[in-house]
């Protein structure tokens, strides 16, 4: 289950990249669940509507369905809608007491319906306005996500502008790139370079910025690494190209990296 888990992820990303879709949390959850369908991999996060909405009876589903729901978001203000126009009634009590104990089990909210109704209000509010904030800071929390394809030189410089220049990157040169060249071709060494970038976006770590610092090199600038974590990350990353397969027309190609550790104002 890990490996095919692995393999979504994996999926998902090269998706996102193949499609130039902006990376946020709500746009990989989409894909992924749909990479998680096409393997035919049942995940509980994907399958969220459907559990939730079967708390309910016929009548609030067909309620709720009434609404376009996309996100656990948009579930959240159904229930409150539905809350708020029927306050009186017996079934929307039944219908408040399912809403708060999922989102209760979700761990999203604390109280239940022996509650006082003012608290229950307050609460639900104070998700509401909470989920409006995450939305209006999305491209913040996009950032943390892992990056999914290489910067250009230019957005390189731009990204790494933001940086502080004390901060250690590692730059990633391919040895005998010549080489390679003249014994099996440009094509070859194109998708040799893709393998390559592939791997290091496949292991980037959550906020990494990875660009194109020349034709031979690739930087990579983890978040606020230090000299000794930095040396302890390049040897990981050593080790992972030695255990890689690069073939191209059933013929393997034996590569090497050379790593080496800079601060940012040491680029040139």
């Amino acid at each position: 289950m890990d490996d095919k888990i692995k393999q979504i992820v994996k999926n998902t990303f090269i998706y996102i990249k193949t499609n130039h879709l902006e990376l946020t949390p709500e746009s990989y959850t989409k894909v992924f669940c749909t990479q998680a369908r096409l393997l035919n991999i049942d995940i509980d996060e994907c399958n969220w509507f459907h559990l939730w909405i079967n708390k309910f009876d016929a009548s609030i589903k067909k309620e709720i369905n009434n609404y376009p729901i996309k996100t656990k978001d948009d579930f959240i203000n159904v229930l409150s809608n539905i809350c708020n126009n029927n306050t009186k009634s017996t079934n929307t009590i039944k219908t408040l007491d399912k809403a708060l104990k999922i989102l209760h089990n979700n761990n999203i909210i604390d109280i239940d319906i022996h509650s006082p109704l003012a608290l229950i209000d307050t609460k639900l509010s104070k998700i509401l306005e909470n989920l409006d904030k995450n939305k209006l800071d999305s491209n913040k929390i996009s950032t943390k996500f892992k990056p999914t394809s290489l910067l250009s030189k230019m957005e390189l410089q731009l990204a790494l502008e933001k940086r502080h220049k004390d901060d250690f990157v590692l730059v990633c040169d391919i040895c005998c790139f010549d080489e390679i060249r003249l014994r099996f071709g440009s094509d070859a060494l194109n998708k040799l370079f893709d393998a390559f970038y592939n791997i290091l976006l496949d292991n980037a770590l959550d906020g990494e910025i990875i660009g194109i610092y020349n034709e031979t090199s690739i930087i990579i600038a983890p978040m606020e690494y230090n000299l000794a974590k930095a040396k302890i990350y390049a040897d990981k990353i050593k080790a992972i190209i030695d255990k890689s397969a690069f073939i191209y027309k059933n013929q393997d190609i034996n590569i090497k990296i050379d790593i080496n550790i800079v601060q940012i104002k040491e680029l040139k």
